[in-house]
Protein backbone atom coordinates (compact mmCIF):
# COMPACT_ATOMS: atom_id res chain seq x y z
CA UNK A 1 0.00 0.00 0.00
CA UNK A 2 1.36 3.41 -0.99
CA UNK A 3 2.42 5.73 1.75
CA UNK A 4 0.15 8.80 2.17
CA UNK A 5 1.50 11.96 0.60
CA UNK A 6 1.26 13.86 3.88
CA UNK A 7 3.59 11.35 5.52
CA UNK A 8 6.37 11.76 2.96
CA UNK A 9 9.19 13.81 4.45
CA UNK A 10 10.77 16.46 2.26
CA UNK A 11 14.47 17.17 2.25
CA UNK A 12 15.40 20.14 4.48
CA UNK A 13 16.78 23.26 2.85
CA UNK A 14 20.60 23.33 2.81
CA UNK A 15 21.96 25.80 5.36
CA UNK A 16 24.21 28.51 3.86
CA UNK A 17 27.48 28.98 5.75
CA UNK A 18 28.32 32.59 6.65
CA UNK A 19 32.06 33.34 6.50
CA UNK A 20 31.95 37.09 7.06
CA UNK A 21 31.11 38.34 3.56
CA UNK A 22 27.73 38.91 1.97
CA UNK A 23 25.78 39.22 5.21
CA UNK A 24 22.77 40.80 3.47
CA UNK A 25 22.22 37.76 1.26
CA UNK A 26 22.90 35.28 4.05
CA UNK A 27 20.44 37.19 6.23
CA UNK A 28 17.65 36.82 3.64
CA UNK A 29 18.30 33.11 3.10
CA UNK A 30 18.38 32.39 6.83
CA UNK A 31 15.11 34.23 7.42
CA UNK A 32 13.50 32.07 4.75
CA UNK A 33 14.90 28.85 6.22
CA UNK A 34 13.92 29.72 9.80
CA UNK A 35 10.49 30.87 8.64
CA UNK A 36 9.90 27.61 6.76
CA UNK A 37 10.48 25.77 10.05
CA UNK A 38 8.20 28.13 12.01
CA UNK A 39 11.13 29.52 13.99
CA UNK A 40 11.68 33.05 12.70
CA UNK A 41 9.11 34.76 14.96
CA UNK A 42 10.88 33.23 17.93
CA UNK A 43 14.30 34.46 16.71
CA UNK A 44 12.93 37.94 16.14
CA UNK A 45 10.99 38.30 19.41
CA UNK A 46 12.64 35.80 21.76
CA UNK A 47 11.04 33.47 24.29
CA UNK A 48 8.32 34.97 26.48
CA UNK A 49 9.51 33.87 29.94
CA UNK A 50 6.48 35.44 31.56
CA UNK A 51 4.37 32.60 30.19
CA UNK A 52 2.59 30.88 33.09
CA UNK A 53 1.83 27.72 31.21
CA UNK A 54 4.90 25.59 31.82
CA UNK A 55 4.05 23.27 28.95
CA UNK A 56 3.98 26.16 26.47
CA UNK A 57 7.14 27.66 27.97
CA UNK A 58 8.95 24.34 27.66
CA UNK A 59 7.85 23.97 24.03
CA UNK A 60 8.99 27.52 23.22
CA UNK A 61 12.35 26.94 24.92
CA UNK A 62 12.85 23.77 22.88
CA UNK A 63 12.06 25.61 19.64
CA UNK A 64 14.44 28.38 20.68
CA UNK A 65 17.23 25.84 21.13
CA UNK A 66 16.42 24.39 17.71
CA UNK A 67 16.63 27.85 16.10
CA UNK A 68 19.92 28.61 17.86
CA UNK A 69 21.36 25.30 16.66
CA UNK A 70 20.48 26.16 13.05
CA UNK A 71 22.14 29.59 13.33
CA UNK A 72 25.24 28.06 14.87
CA UNK A 73 25.47 25.54 12.02
CA UNK A 74 25.21 28.40 9.54
CA UNK A 75 28.30 30.20 10.90
CA UNK A 76 31.86 29.31 9.92
CA UNK A 77 34.20 28.10 12.67
CA UNK A 78 36.21 31.33 12.44
CA UNK A 79 33.10 33.29 13.53
CA UNK A 80 31.59 30.78 15.93
CA UNK A 81 33.45 32.07 18.99
CA UNK A 82 31.65 35.39 18.62
CA UNK A 83 28.29 33.76 19.31
CA UNK A 84 29.41 30.83 21.51
CA UNK A 85 28.40 32.61 24.74
CA UNK A 86 24.87 33.50 23.53
CA UNK A 87 22.03 31.86 25.47
CA UNK A 88 19.16 32.24 23.01
CA UNK A 89 18.46 32.33 19.29
CA UNK A 90 17.57 36.02 19.48
CA UNK A 91 20.81 36.90 21.26
CA UNK A 92 22.80 34.86 18.74
CA UNK A 93 21.10 36.58 15.81
CA UNK A 94 21.45 40.07 17.30
CA UNK A 95 25.22 39.61 17.84
CA UNK A 96 25.75 38.81 14.17
CA UNK A 97 23.38 41.54 13.06
CA UNK A 98 25.13 44.20 15.12
CA UNK A 99 28.60 43.24 13.96
CA UNK A 100 27.95 42.79 10.26
CA UNK A 101 25.01 45.11 9.66
CA UNK A 102 25.68 47.74 12.31
CA UNK A 103 23.47 49.81 14.55
CA UNK A 104 20.78 52.20 13.34
CA UNK A 105 23.26 54.94 12.50
CA UNK A 106 25.44 52.62 10.43
CA UNK A 107 22.36 51.18 8.70
CA UNK A 108 21.19 54.68 7.82
CA UNK A 109 24.55 55.49 6.21
CA UNK A 110 24.58 52.26 4.22
CA UNK A 111 20.99 52.80 3.12
CA UNK A 112 21.84 56.27 1.89
CA UNK A 113 24.57 54.82 -0.32
CA UNK A 114 22.24 52.12 -1.64
CA UNK A 115 19.56 54.70 -2.47
CA UNK A 116 22.13 56.70 -4.43
CA UNK A 117 23.29 53.58 -6.30
CA UNK A 118 19.67 52.71 -7.12
CA UNK A 119 18.90 56.15 -8.52
CA UNK A 120 22.10 56.30 -10.61
CA UNK A 121 21.63 52.81 -12.03
CA UNK A 122 20.99 52.63 -15.79
CA UNK A 123 21.18 49.98 -18.47
CA UNK A 124 24.48 49.73 -20.34
CA UNK A 125 24.67 49.64 -24.12
CA UNK A 126 24.55 46.03 -25.30
CA UNK A 127 23.51 44.74 -21.86
CA UNK A 128 20.81 42.07 -21.77
CA UNK A 129 17.50 42.90 -20.09
CA UNK A 130 17.85 39.95 -17.73
CA UNK A 131 21.33 41.01 -16.62
CA UNK A 132 20.18 44.58 -15.96
CA UNK A 133 17.18 43.36 -13.99
CA UNK A 134 19.50 41.21 -11.87
CA UNK A 135 21.64 44.28 -11.05
CA UNK A 136 18.56 46.20 -9.97
CA UNK A 137 17.26 43.38 -7.78
CA UNK A 138 20.67 42.96 -6.12
CA UNK A 139 20.47 46.53 -4.80
CA UNK A 140 16.77 46.14 -3.93
CA UNK A 141 17.54 43.04 -1.87
CA UNK A 142 20.23 44.88 0.08
CA UNK A 143 17.90 47.81 0.75
CA UNK A 144 15.19 45.47 1.97
CA UNK A 145 17.64 43.66 4.25
CA UNK A 146 18.28 47.02 5.96
CA UNK A 147 14.57 47.55 6.51
CA UNK A 148 13.83 49.73 3.47
CA UNK A 149 10.39 49.17 1.93
CA UNK A 150 10.78 48.88 -1.86
CA UNK A 151 7.47 48.30 -3.62
CA UNK A 152 7.02 46.51 -6.95
CA UNK A 153 5.84 49.79 -8.48
CA UNK A 154 9.16 51.49 -7.63
CA UNK A 155 11.08 48.62 -9.26
CA UNK A 156 8.91 48.63 -12.41
CA UNK A 157 9.18 52.41 -12.81
CA UNK A 158 12.95 52.27 -12.33
CA UNK A 159 13.32 49.60 -15.03
CA UNK A 160 11.13 51.41 -17.56
CA UNK A 161 12.81 54.80 -17.19
CA UNK A 162 16.41 53.59 -17.29
CA UNK A 163 16.47 51.33 -20.38
CA UNK A 164 18.59 52.01 -23.45
CA UNK A 165 17.00 53.98 -26.37
CA UNK A 166 16.34 50.79 -28.35
CA UNK A 167 13.34 50.15 -26.05
CA UNK A 168 11.88 53.66 -26.32
CA UNK A 169 8.95 52.59 -28.50
CA UNK A 170 7.80 49.70 -26.25
CA UNK A 171 7.94 51.49 -22.88
CA UNK A 172 4.91 53.74 -23.61
CA UNK A 173 2.96 50.66 -24.68
CA UNK A 174 3.61 48.98 -21.32
CA UNK A 175 2.75 52.15 -19.41
CA UNK A 176 -0.53 52.66 -21.29
CA UNK A 177 -1.70 49.05 -21.33
CA UNK A 178 -0.88 48.24 -17.68
CA UNK A 179 -1.62 49.67 -14.25
CA UNK A 180 1.85 50.25 -12.81
CA UNK A 181 0.47 50.24 -9.26
CA UNK A 182 -0.59 46.60 -9.68
CA UNK A 183 2.19 45.41 -11.96
CA UNK A 184 4.82 42.98 -10.68
CA UNK A 185 8.38 43.31 -12.07
CA UNK A 186 8.13 39.92 -13.77
CA UNK A 187 5.39 41.05 -16.19
CA UNK A 188 7.23 43.89 -17.99
CA UNK A 189 10.43 41.86 -17.92
CA UNK A 190 8.74 39.19 -20.02
CA UNK A 191 7.57 41.76 -22.58
CA UNK A 192 10.97 43.46 -22.71
CA UNK A 193 12.84 40.19 -23.18
CA UNK A 194 10.48 39.16 -26.00
CA UNK A 195 11.08 42.49 -27.71
CA UNK A 196 14.81 42.12 -27.15
CA UNK A 197 14.77 38.74 -28.91
CA UNK A 198 12.95 40.29 -31.91
CA UNK A 199 15.40 43.18 -32.12
CA UNK A 200 18.39 40.85 -31.93
CA UNK A 201 16.89 38.63 -34.62
CA UNK A 202 16.34 41.59 -36.96
CA UNK A 203 19.86 42.89 -36.36
CA UNK A 204 21.26 39.47 -37.17
CA UNK A 205 19.25 39.25 -40.42
CA UNK A 206 20.36 42.74 -41.48
CA UNK A 207 23.96 41.84 -40.76
CA UNK A 208 23.72 38.66 -42.83
CA UNK A 209 22.13 40.52 -45.75
CA UNK A 210 24.79 43.23 -45.61
CA UNK A 211 27.50 40.58 -45.59
CA UNK A 212 25.99 38.84 -48.63
CA UNK A 213 25.72 42.12 -50.55
CA UNK A 214 29.33 43.00 -49.75
CA UNK A 215 30.43 39.56 -50.94
CA UNK A 216 28.55 39.98 -54.21
CA UNK A 217 30.17 43.36 -54.83
CA UNK A 218 33.62 41.85 -54.33
CA UNK A 219 32.95 38.87 -56.60
CA UNK A 220 31.19 40.75 -59.47
CA UNK A 221 33.65 42.50 -61.91
CA UNK A 222 32.84 46.06 -62.92
CA UNK A 223 31.81 46.91 -66.55
CA UNK A 224 34.77 47.25 -68.94
CA UNK A 225 37.01 45.15 -66.68
CA UNK A 226 39.97 43.69 -68.57
CA UNK A 227 42.18 40.98 -67.24
CA UNK A 228 45.85 41.90 -67.08
CA UNK A 229 47.04 38.56 -65.78
CA UNK A 230 50.76 38.09 -66.49
CA UNK A 231 50.09 34.41 -66.85
CA UNK A 232 47.80 34.97 -69.84
CA UNK A 233 50.22 37.31 -71.54
CA UNK A 234 53.13 34.95 -70.94
CA UNK A 235 51.38 32.06 -72.59
CA UNK A 236 50.32 34.09 -75.58
CA UNK A 237 53.72 35.61 -76.15
CA UNK A 238 55.52 32.32 -75.77
CA UNK A 239 53.28 30.53 -78.21
CA UNK A 240 53.50 33.28 -80.77
CA UNK A 241 57.25 33.55 -80.61
CA UNK A 242 57.68 29.78 -80.56
CA UNK A 243 55.68 29.23 -83.71
CA UNK A 244 57.54 31.99 -85.52
CA UNK A 245 60.95 30.55 -84.75
CA UNK A 246 59.98 27.04 -85.84
CA UNK A 247 58.69 28.34 -89.19
CA UNK A 248 61.92 30.31 -89.80
CA UNK A 249 64.06 27.31 -89.00
CA UNK A 250 62.29 24.98 -91.43
CA UNK A 251 62.25 27.45 -94.28
CA UNK A 252 64.30 26.27 -97.29
CA UNK A 253 66.81 28.97 -98.41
Amino acid sequence: MAEPTSAIQTQPNPIPIFKGDGYEYWNIRMKTILGSRDLWDLVESGVDHSENDQTCLKAATKKDAHAMAIIQQAVHDQLFLRIAAARSAKETWDILKMEFQGDEQVKAIKLQGLRRDFENLSMNKGELVGDYFARIMAIVSQKRSYGEVVSDQIIVEKVLRSLTPRFDFIVPTIEVSSDLTKLTPVTPMGSLQSQEACLNSRSKEKGERAEEQALQVVQTPSPGFRSTSPRGRGRGSFRGRGRGRITDRNKVP
